[in-house]
């Protein structure tokens, strides 16, 4: 079980937004955390410069029991295709969930694990990545496929 987590959202006179966090006991409802709330920021108020302007209350939802997924689930088979940028020492990673079985090496080290980059479709892939600007998320142009893998995601 997770129990619910108040934010307290000040900011101070150089506009640096500090948050203050509390985990609350109980699972309260939104009400009675809120009238919680009130009375924090009051303390809160005494003891700083700063001023209170938002407050957050967050319910994290974690399944008691989770559930790992039957062998061979999607969820154990993410494409990572990693890319050398156009700048020196950059890289790029692309995801692709349930990456299709038929494009991984098949025998020789990396077995199962190493996805084939001389596939068609890795290739044609690839070239549309290039061709169409992908970069990085600092907008590094993506320029040589590097390695490409399978990965859980579990």
């Amino acid at each position: 079980m997770q129990l619910p987590r108040l934010e307290l959202s000040f900011v101070d006179g150089s506009s640096s937004v500090a948050v203050v966090r509390f985990t609350i006991k109980t699972l309260a409802t939104v009400s009675e955390i809120e009238g919680a709330a009130t009375g924090m920021v009051a303390a809160l108020s005494a003891l700083t410069d700063a001023v209170f302007f938002q407050q957050e209350i967050i319910y994290t939802a974690v399944p008691e029991v989770g559930e790992i997924g039957a062998l061979g689930s999607d969820k154990f088979r993410t494409g990572v295709f990693i890319f050398d940028c156009v700048e020196p020492d950059t890289v790029a990673l692309v995801e692709v969930p349930a990456i299709k079985d038929d494009l991984l090496v098949t025998s020789g080290p990396g077995t199962g694990v190493l996805i084939d980059v001389a596939h068609a479709d890795v290739l044609a892939f690839v070239d549309v990545l290039i061709t169409n600007g992908a970069t990085n998320p600092f907008a590094v142009a993506i320029d040589i496929l590097s390695a490409a893998y399978r990965q859980s995601r579990v």
